[in-house]
């Protein structure tokens, strides 16, 4: 708790929140199962999100010729966000 910089909770259960940081003292296998379900958790919502981005590009498959057509995509942690095309 001095790492903290707080007092003690009674209902703390070993965890502690440095930051945006949680901290589990002496972690036991729930605390594990928890942590793999939330890394599992955040992976599926990740791929969902890929899924939908693919889908919403579908339009550029159909695009012919693409002579002279540069793109800048910007991305967000790997998924792309926006998508700049420049005409040359």
């Amino acid at each position: 708790m001095k790492l903290a910089g707080k007092k003690q909770a009674t209902e703390s259960m070993g965890e502690i929140a440095v930051g945006e940081l949680d901290i589990v003292l002496d972690a036991n296998p729930f605390h594990e199962l928890t942590a793999i379900e939330s890394v599992v958790r955040s992976h599926q919502e990740r791929l969902l999100v890929l899924q939908k981005a693919r889908e919403a590009l579908k339009w550029l498959d159909q695009l012919g010729d693409t002579d002279g057509l540069k793109y800048l995509v910007v991305e967000d942690e790997g998924v792309p966000e926006r998508i700049l095309f420049k005409i040359q």
